[in-house]
């Protein structure tokens, strides 16, 4: 419905700080393409970022560094799903998954928030985040409470604190958490996303909408935030709302394939089996090799038989 250099940094969901855009990409031929910028808030590049890709199946890495203009290329990945980690020295880290088909291509904007010198030179920031990889939470929720105590009017230290308690599935404690981050920041939209989260956990359906609502009317141009409004809606069982929002999903990036799956998937829901086989055979173009592609192409057979069937 997001450490300092060197650190693991918090994915998804739990990434902080960071806004992704999506760009248009250059032709490099048959094979496939990561390509991208790396900013700072100000929107000057940020040179020698360390661009890691693991392969989430296989585990392998393959790295580049991002030149004096911020940008980046990485040509040639196997097909898979990757998670791909930008760091810099000074500034939050950034990680988001990026799924590459054959001779697929993608772009991406990356925008790093800068590490207050106090704070990225804290032992607990780094304690707290290693802490919070390893899936230790209540530990690393202790670290950033002590890190709250020496910089109690710093939103991301509360967003942090959010975060994990979610995680920790303490759905209260985050809200908590998480409110003081956007009260602090109320611009903060990667917060408002957790805090989604966190109200969908209590079915608060109502105030989880309206967060993630928040997050979009922040960053309207993120199809992610917008991906994952149509997620919520479709959790909540009101599927003319999901398909409007993964619709502007693929509108702001004709590469997500998740958004092109649950498009069809919410069309199998609302009975319109055409508009799901349209959207489930886009989805299998980008990605043909997906884990779930055989159960789709069974589900696109027996939705096509359904038609068949009907007078």
């Amino acid at each position: 419905m997001a450490a300092q250099p060197g650190a693991k940094s918090i994915r998804t969901a739990v990434v902080l700080l960071i806004a992704m855009a999506i760009l248009p990409a250059e032709s490099f031929g048959q094979q496939t393409v990561v390509q991208g910028v790396v900013a700072d808030a100000g929107g000057q590049p940020i040179k020698d970022v360390k661009v890691t890709f693991v392969d989430r199946a296989s585990g392998s890495k393959f790295s580049v560094t991002t030149k004096k203009d911020g940008k980046f290329v990485k040509i040639g990945l196997p097909p898979s799903t990757y998670s791909a980690t930008f760091e810099a020295e000074g500034y939050f880290p950034y990680s988001l998954d990026v799924r590459l088909g054959i001779d697929d291509q993608r772009a991406v904007k990356v925008t790093l928030q800068k590490i207050p010198p106090k704070i990225g030179d804290d032992k607990n920031l780094a304690e707290g985040i290693d802490l919070y990889q390893q899936g230790r939470y209540p530990e690393a929720i202790d670290a950033f409470k002590a890190l709250a105590e020496k910089f109690p009017k710093n939103p991301a230290v509360f967003a942090y604190l959010g975060v994990a308690s979610l995680r920790n599935k303490d759905a209260d404690q985050a809200i908590d958490y998480l409110n003081k981050a956007v009260g602090l920041n109320p611009n903060f939209a990667q917060a408002y996303l957790a805090l989604g989260e966190s109200y969908l956990m209590k079915n608060d359906q109502d105030k989880a909408v309206e967060s993630i609502q928040m997050a979009v009317k922040i960053q309207p141009e993120d199809a992610r935030a917008r991906y994952d409004l149509g997620l919520l809606f479709y959790k909540i069982d009101k599927m003319d709302d999901a398909v409007t929002a993964f619709e502007k999903a693929v509108a702001l990036d004709p590469k997500f394939s998740s958004a092109f799956y649950q498009l069809g998937l919410a069309h199998i829901k609302k009975g319109e089996f055409k508009k799901s086989i349209a959207y489930l055979e886009e989805f299998l173009n980008l990605q043909p090799q997906a884990a779930e592609a055989a159960q789709v192409r069974a589900t696109i057979e027996e939705l096509k038989k359904k038609i068949d069937k009907k007078p």
